[in-house]
C-alpha cells in the first residue's frame, strides 16, 4: 500500500471539486455558504489553475483493503495554497465526507505544510469556523497558533431584517 500523496488538481478534476464544495459540512463550515452551480464551479476552477499565486492539490490514497488487490487510487480530499502578501500563503482544504475521521485531514494539512516549504513561503495562515473543532485540533497539531487576543470579532449586518 501506498501512503495518501498529493497532486496538482486539473480541469479533470472539476466533478469532484464541485461535489466536496456543494457537500452540506463544508458549505456549513465554510465562509461561502450558498452551493455552486456547474458553470460557475469551471469558471472559478479554470481560473485558480491560471492563478500562478494559488497552488491547488487534490489527495490521492490507495483504497486497497489486501496488499495483493488491485491499485485503486481514489481523491480523498483537496487542499489549497494562495498567496495573500509576499511569503505568506492561506492554507484551505476539505475532506470528502466518505473520508472524514480517517486522519486524511491531518494528512493533507501535512502535505499542504510540506508543499509550502518547498515552495518557499515563511508562513501560513488559516480560518477555521468556530464549529470546526477537528479542523481546528489538526491545525492545533500542525503547530498552527490561535492568535493571542481576548477579542474576537463580532459583525451585525445592517442589511438583513
Amino acid at each position: 500500500m501506498i501512503a495518501p500523496k498529493l497532486r496538482k488538481a486539473t480541469l479533470a478534476d472539476s466533478a469532484q471539486l464541485l461535489a466536496w464544495h456543494n457537500d452540506p459540512h463544508s458549505l456549513a463550515m465554510s465562509k461561502t455558504k450558498q452551493p455552486v452551480n456547474d458553470w460557475c464551479h469551471e469558471q472559478w476552477l479554470r481560473t485558480v489553475l491560471d492563478d500562478p499565486g494559488c497552488h491547488l492539490f487534490i489527495l490521492e490514497d490507495d483504497m486497497r483493503t489486501e496488499a495483493w488487490q488491485k491499485v485503486k487510487i481514489r481523491p480523498v480530499g483537496t487542499g489549497r495554497l494562495q498567496i495573500i502578501r509576499a511569503g505568506t500563503v492561506e492554507l484551505s482544504y476539505s475532506v470528502g465526507s466518505t473520508y472524514r475521521g480517517g486522519g486524511y485531514g491531518a494528512k493533507l494539512v501535512g502535505l499542504l505544510c510540506e508543499q509550502a516549504v518547498k515552495l518557499g513561503y515563511q508562513e501560513i495562515l488559516a480560518e477555521v469556523h468556530t464549529a470546526n473543532t477537528a479542523s481546528l485540533c489538526v491545525l492545533l497539531r500542525h503547530g498552527f497558533m490561535l492568535p493571542d487576543s481576548q477579542f474576537l470579532r463580532a459583525v451585525k449586518s445592517l442589511t438583513e431584517a
